[in-house]
């Protein structure tokens, strides 16, 4: 698909399907084709989060706090990839 907003919505059905490797390409895709999309920035971090890729996650997360301050998604994911990366591995 051509279209960015197809792209993010691919990207959010992988997610909620928990397909992290096909989330992670979609939202890259769409935040490439949009750089300034929170929601790409976000799902593209959530996805890395669910590949247990903490340090990539925190990075796209951070972008999309950056881009929108007051997107609470954006920083509860955020949050979340921070404490995942902080667990102990068992």
């Amino acid at each position: 698909p051509d279209n960015a907003l197809v792209r993010k919505k691919l990207a959010q059905l992988a997610l909620a399907a928990k397909n992290f490797a096909a989330a992670e390409h979609w939202a890259r895709e769409a935040a490439q084709a949009d750089l300034w999309d929170t929601d790409s920035h976000r799902f593209w971090g959530q996805a890395l989060t669910g590949q247990e890729k903490y340090a990539a996650a925190m990075t796209e997360l951070e972008v999309a706090v950056q881009l929108d301050p007051d997107n609470n998604e954006a920083k509860d994911a955020l949050a979340a990839a921070r404490r995942l990366a902080e667990k102990p591995a068992p």
